[in-house]
């Protein structure tokens, strides 16, 4: 779903050119990579996510990323009740562009999502955080993914016109996507909510059932919009 709320407040914190050129972890970075477990965490190739980290075992996975090649994986947290909860298998890869430790210890971190992960197993460490060998999950492209993109630019072309608070995100988004799968997942991380379908569709394969399912969301959203008041309250 998507709702005329998720739009307001996503245009909120947009800015032009903060999803930066797309590129992948290094091979080698995938036999032992630092995890960092987030409730809700979803993190796309081609996003930029910004994060606060502030406990102990995390201001180490943050040491270690900076030491070795800057990489780690966020995956979806399934509970914070107890210490290794489960994670969802399908993850996101990141690379730490930027970084700023602060005089307490904690860290400001902008977070650039590379490639969707698999993993294969949890990594014994004795390190406070976790490690987990993956495997890139590669997508599948169709012969239809042109043209569903441009049902999706269309849609977002029309949802700006009728919620001009959200033509700075939509043009933006649309602008800067490289590729059927890129203008997807974009959407994904900026505008879908919730976390669980955003997690559904880092989870979905096909380039083609991704566009699907995000053209039924932005069209469910642009109905609602047509309904709304004149005066455009979102709610």
């Amino acid at each position: 779903m998507i709702s005329a709320s998720s739009l307001e407040n996503s245009s909120r914190f947009w800015h032009h050119g903060r999803v930066l050129s797309l590129t992948h972890l290094e091979d080698g970075a995938l036999s032992r990579l630092p995890m960092f477990p987030l409730p809700g965490g979803v993190l796309f190739p081609g996003q930029t996510m910004s994060l606060y980290v502030f406990e102990p075992r995390y201001r180490a996975l943050m040491r270690a990323c900076l030491a070795e090649n800057h990489a780690m994986a966020v995956s979806f947290l399934e509970s914070e009740s107890q210490s290794g909860a489960p994670v969802r298998t399908i993850c996101g890869g990141g690379q730490i562009i930027a970084s700023e430790e602060l005089e307490d210890g904690c860290w400001n971190v902008l977070l650039q999502g590379t490639d969707r992960l698999r993993i294969v197993t949890e990594v014994p460490t004795d390190e406070p955080f976790r490690r987990v060998e993956v495997q890139r999950f590669m997508e599948s492209r169709g012969p239809n993914d042109q043209a569903l993109a441009g049902q999706l630019r269309t849609l977002m072309l029309q949802i700006s016109e009728v919620l001009p608070d959200a033509q700075s995100l939509l043009h933006g988004l649309a602008g800067l996507a490289k590729s059927p799968s890129h203008l997807c997942d974009l959407v994904g991380a900026h505008i879908v909510d919730p976390a669980e379908l955003r997690q559904e569709l880092l989870e979905t394969r096909s380039v083609e059932e991704r566009l699907e399912r995000t053209i039924g969301a932005m069209s469910s959203a642009l109905l609602h919009l047509i309904d709304l008041p004149e005066s455009g309250a979102l709610h």
